[in-house]
């Protein structure tokens, strides 16, 4: 049974942590997007983040995520991403409850939130299409690794 999760602020030990404790499906995610690995890749994401929405996520004391969003180069955008530690898949149900909300504060700020995932991603794909995220294709930033771009316009808010 799930328990209940809290935000915390980013710390430079949850960054550690994190990059050490990557799950697997999130280390090809980054080898399908970026050819950082999982330290640099997690660094980036946490300084290209708008402050207000940037948050560690816990259980307890175990480090569950680390996630926020990146403001895009469109106004009004941004690029929502969440990265896990193989513990994550045992909350889902507790984050999906908490990231609705969070969701919510960050399209009051951007009315589009978009980023791209790796398509072997089948289960985070379902995560975020329950979130009401929409998906299209979107073109290989490598070959060999397709990928999907998921979408939530501010009209989207309202379904949820």
């Amino acid at each position: 049974m799930e328990g209940e999760i809290s935000a915390r602020q980013v710390s430079g030990r949850a960054i550690l942590e994190l990059a050490r404790g990557l799950r697997e499906l999130d280390r090809q995610e980054l080898q399908a997007v970026c050819d950082l690995p999982p330290l640099q890749a997690v660094r980036a994401s946490v300084l290209a983040s708008d402050v207000r929405f940037l948050r560690a996520w816990y259980a307890g004391e175990t480090l569950l995520a680390i996630g926020g969003c990146s403001p895009g180069a469109e106004a009004g955008a941004a690029a929502p991403w969440l990265l896990g530690t193989e513990a994550l898949d045992a909350y889902l149900y507790t984050l999906t409850r908490t990231a609705r909300a969070w969701l919510r504060l960050m399209a009051a700020e951007y009315p589009r939130l978009s980023n791209v995932i790796d398509a072997r991603q089948a289960r985070t794909v379902r995560w975020l299409q329950g979130l009401g995220f929409k998906f299209y294709f979107e073109p290989p930033r490598k070959a060999g690794y397709a990928l999907w771009r998921f979408v939530w316009e501010a009209e989207d808010v309202r379904r949820i």
